[in-house]
């Protein structure tokens, strides 16, 4: 199966540009970031500073993490 891959600086700009806190499949695909079929998965590059709550198909062990450490949740779809 393979994957977008949306890295956690890439979720930074989408919260500074689009203000988003809720970060899932539908959001990513409303906004036009993602295409119809793609499936997600976060990955750990880039710098995140904001609290975000990710429902995504699969992530990284370092990007989860990352999200939970700055009070953020992870959620994985099917």
């Amino acid at each position: 199966m393979e994957y977008a891959a949306l890295n956690l600086g890439k979720i930074q700009g989408i919260v500074d540009k689009h203000g988003l806190t809720e970060i899932t499949v539908d959001s990513l695909r409303e906004n036009g970031l993602l295409k119809k079929r793609a499936l997600v998965k976060v990955l750990a590059s880039g710098e995140l500073k904001s609290k975000v709550n990710v429902s995504v198909h699969a992530i990284s062990e370092a990007a989860k993490s990352k999200i939970e450490s700055l009070g953020g949740t992870v959620n994985i779809v099917k």
